[in-house]
């Protein structure tokens, strides 16, 4: 059985004619009664009682119309639901974050998103960059928010916000007054600095800055902060 069974059988069942609603179906009136008697033999009953001016529904007929209905509704709502997730209008968004995301790129993207997406749920994971990195290969995030630079070749990338790497000193170090601070007055300082293992990029930031400054990075500590 067919939907276009069901809705030649709703037809003549609404129009209680065959010529009505071969008309409404733009579909010549033997092709049509042909196809409801296939219908009534797929069944294994009448669904009409022929009558000179027209058709009756019997009582098989009765209970069929009330559940292709039903039957007709829901398909059509499939296929608007389909297209609503196919548009990216309905379904689940699982998403990895980072702290920083938390308070720089969510207040201004989330509230605007769930505007013209209301209808998308949102799951946050807070996870480090290693970890979303993970989880996005296989398939268990749908997207997640990090640090740039990751594997342009794996990732499909878009940049949201940038924010300047800054240098954070007690109040009573000597540059602690200066106005700017330059990586080549840094050199040799004692640093405190992310999980080399778990913020690479950002390790690996300050260490080709220092680098181009011809400075000694000194680092101290590497703390598995939730910078990333």
């Amino acid at each position: 059985m067919e939907l276009r069974h069901l809705r030649y059988f709703v037809a003549v069942a609404e129009e209680l004619s065959f010529k009505r609603a071969a008309e409404h179906l733009h579909i010549a009136p033997p092709p049509l009664s042909v196809q409801i008697r296939k219908l009534e033999e797929e069944i294994g009953t009448d669904l009409f009682v022929r009558q000179a001016r027209g058709v009756k529904l019997t009582e098989a007929g009765q209970v069929l119309l009330e559940k292709a209905r039903e039957t007709l509704a829901a398909a059509k709502r499939a296929i608007v639901l389909a297209r609503e997730a196919g548009n990216g209008e309905i379904g689940h968004l699982s998403i990895g974050y980072n702290a920083p995301a938390g308070f720089l790129v969510f207040p201004r993207v989330v509230p605007q998103y769930q505007r013209a997406r209301p209808s998308v749920q949102l799951t946050f994971h807070a996870l480090n960059m290693p970890q979303q990195l993970e989880g996005l290969q296989r398939e268990e995030l749908d997207l997640g928010v990090v640090w740039l630079p990751v594997p342009a070749d794996q990732f499909d990338i878009k940049e949201l916000i940038r924010e300047p790497l800054i240098a954070v000193l007690p109040a009573t170090h000597r540059l602690a007054t200066r106005a700017d601070v330059s990586i080549k007055d840094l050199s040799n300082e004692p640093m405190i600095l992310p999980s080399k293992l778990l913020h690479a990029h950002i390790h690996q930031e300050i260490t080709c800055r220092f680098q181009r400054a011809r400075a000694t990075l000194r680092i101290a500590y590497e703390l598995e902060s939730s910078l990333s």
